[in-house]
């Protein structure tokens, strides 16, 4: 194989209206229900003040040998710019480290990638990030299943709606996170 000796070159710059230096994305670790370390991204703003009250929102899949992985949407910049996060986790039954991973979930074992995901919401508050009732759970049935099943520590919300500018989240439906009183805000109660 041959190495490029060519410079990289910007074919194509969409326009959108943000600056991607003002988001920081990090990789780290958290354990799962059973012990086995499972990796995470957090994106946020750089200047992000985790004070354990940041609103949280987290998605993962973990089936399919598909990989979750972060992504440019310059839609969700409204989210960071008024100090969300968004957690993406790396759910065992992806592709995100290859065949053993992804039949890691698979069959009688699928109660991993629930596992995996439920364990997300405890390390977030451990880390001092946020509290239960600032998380919030973005996907379908496959979630929702894991935080039901699988113990997610109490407050964590289903949203209908996303926080500003994130598109559609599917059927997890409670309460939008624009309004006063859904989890985005702290002036009014957790979203029920």
């Amino acid at each position: 194989l041959s190495t490029p000796t060519a410079a990289m070159v910007i074919w194509e710059r969409p326009a959108a209206p943000v600056r991607e230096d003002s988001v920081s994305v990090e990789q780290v670790w958290y354990p799962s229900r059973d012990g086995r370390p499972i990796t995470m991204f957090l994106i946020h703003r750089v200047d992000l003040d985790r004070n354990g009250d940041v609103p949280c929102l987290v998605t993962g899949y973990g089936g399919f040998n598909i990989s979750e992985t972060p992504a440019f949407v310059p839609t969700w910049f409204q989210w960071f710019a008024a100090g969300g996060m968004y957690a993406v986790p790396n759910l065992r039954g992806g592709g995100e480290y290859g065949p053993s991973w992804h039949q890691a979930a698979l069959k009688e074992n699928r109660h991993r990638a629930y596992e995996d995901f439920s364990s997300v919401a405890k390390d977030l508050v451990e880390r001092g990030i946020t509290v239960p009732e600032r998380l919030a759970v973005r996907g379908g049935k496959c979630r929702r299943a894991a935080v039901l099943h699988s113990g997610c520590p109490g407050g964590a919300k289903f949203v209908r709606g996303d926080p500003p500018g994130l598109g559609g989240c599917g059927p997890c439906v409670r309460r939008p996170l624009s309004e006063p009183s859904g989890f985005g805000r702290r002036d009014g109660p957790a979203a029920t």
